[in-house]
């Protein structure tokens, strides 16, 4: 009984530290998706559906498919590359099943970033650190509520297993002396100490990191108040660079479909953060931005 109860317990920590490992990385992978506007796109193609091929796989492709619309997908290069390293032919995809050749003349290649990879491992490797810090913080302070170590017989081995089901569950639990005679039990105080808020300072500036990595300048409270204005102002600089090799991608490509589909097509910085970026350019001190656009 007690091995079953064991291995139970194995499997719903595991699960909980997936569902923690999942809860940040669709958080953040849904905060690297809404990053970007695009206007002027043909009606047909779903601009949320192009930003998530572009953070997963790094490039897609646009062009005029043979069904008589406008498509934007999944890509897999094929053939020559030219000069630039930019495949000649690309060979377009659903997930239906549905595919066609494109070539250079009736297609644009789309990259996510001047690099041409994807965000969606960078963005797994910290949702990975965040989830851990947070389960161990999760232990911490779940410890405190039973900061000892108990040992007993076999005898009495279910009584203890309820008592300390009981406290889990934050219910009081009365027992009567005979049902632990002397020396049932042996209890080791852990003394163990309460880590939780280093812990979620941690977790802040790994969450820090994530958002300059994707072009989001992020501080936290306490680091605001260490910087001074010349600090501030290189580490917004750092940031907006990182979030312009994937801007800047992105209007290579817009250009390029405009010439491809006759109307104009431009990409930007969603509006909300368009609006922090233009207030940051008028007071470069000012913490926070998307490629320099506050959080």
């Amino acid at each position: 009984m007690a091995r079953k109860s064991t291995n139970v317990q194995k499997i719903s920590a595991k699960l909980k530290n997936t569902d923690m490992l999942y809860h940040y990385f669709w958080k953040y992978l849904g905060i690297a998706i809404s990053m970007f506007e695009w206007k002027g796109l043909p009606k047909e193609i779903d601009y949320r559906y192009l930003e998530y091929i572009l953070i997963s796989q790094g490039m897609a492709v646009a062009g005029n498919s043979t069904l008589g619309v406008p498509v934007a997908g999944m890509v897999a290069p094929e053939g020559r590359f030219n000069n630039y390293e930019v495949p000649r032919y690309r060979r377009y995809y659903t997930i239906n099943g549905h595919t066609e050749r494109f070539d250079s003349k009736n297609s644009v290649m789309i990259y996510n970033s001047f690099v041409r990879k994807g965000d969606v491992y960078d963005i797994l490797l910290f949702a990975d650190r965040i989830a851990k810090l947070m389960r161990t913080m999760d232990v911490n302070i779940n410890v405190q509520k039973t900061p000892f170590i108990v040992t007993t017989d076999k005898a009495h081995e279910a009584s203890v297993r309820a008592l300390f089901n009981q406290v889990e569950s934050f219910q009081d639990y009365v027992v009567e002396m005979p049902s632990f005679p002397d020396n049932a039990i042996q209890v080791l105080n852990l003394n163990p100490p309460f880590i939780a808020p280093e812990l979620n300072a941690m977790k802040d500036e790994i969450e820090n990191e994530l958002l300059n990595y994707l072009g989001i300048a992020a501080f936290s409270s306490t680091k605001k108040e260490r910087l001074v204005s010349n600090e501030v102002s290189s580490t917004q600089q750092t940031v907006a660079a990182m979030g312009n090799a994937r801007l800047r991608a992105r209007r290579q490509a817009a250009e390029q479909l405009s010439e491809l589909f006759g109307t104009e097509i431009t990409v930007d910085y969603c509006e909300n953060l368009q609006e922090t970026i233009d207030t940051l350019k008028n007071n470069p001190a000012q913490t926070g931005g998307v490629g320099g656009a506050g959080l």
